[in-house]
């Protein structure tokens, strides 16, 4: 059988990416090691967010950059072997972080973050799961003011402070 596109991956990403283009009237095949949704990356958690428009940027700061250099932070962990392999990556990734360009996938990436509400709506009403999907926001709880450590913003909305 003839396919116009393989969408490798049968994740949030694959499965949604497979049906829009289907939609489109492309003839798509979708391709996974295991049935759809046994090997996602659960990296939101299946949360569906449309406040977070900005994409996390290569850090400036000196001492965040240490810090991650060090392994002394949270939101990144790498292994020293790994650098050689990613060393191209991380100066492009720091390069598009620089004040024009960010700008300009910053705008991008909010333009496509704007629908992303609507359009999970759409395929969740098409898969009749509306049953499976609470409405109720999300709360994050943090033990000392010392987490909310630059670059990570704090939410607008949603926060606790413990004593």
């Amino acid at each position: 059988m003839k396919y116009d596109v393989l969408v490798l991956g049968a994740g949030m990403v694959g499965v949604s990416s497979a049906l829009h283009l289907q939609a489109r009237g492309r003839s798509v095949v979708l391709f996974d090691r295991q049935a759809a949704g046994l090997e996602t990356s659960f990296g939101n958690a299946g949360i569906i967010q449309r406040e977070a428009v900005r994409p996390y940027a290569f850090p400036r700061a000196l001492s965040v950059i240490a810090g991650a250099a060090t392994n002394r932070r949270l939101d990144v962990r790498y292994h020293a072997a790994a650098l050689r392999h990613v060393a191209g990556p991380l100066l492009r990734y720091f390069n598009h972080s620089a004040s024009a360009p960010y700008a300009r996938i910053a705008a991008d990436y909010a333009s496509m973050i704007a629908m992303s509400i609507d359009t999970h709506a759409e395929l969740i009403r098409a898969a009749q799961a509306e049953s499976l999907v609470k409405k109720q926001g999300w709360l994050m709880l943090m033990r000392s003011e010392k987490i909310w450590r630059p670059p990570l913003p704090r939410p607008t909305c949603c926060t606790a402070k413990t004593a």
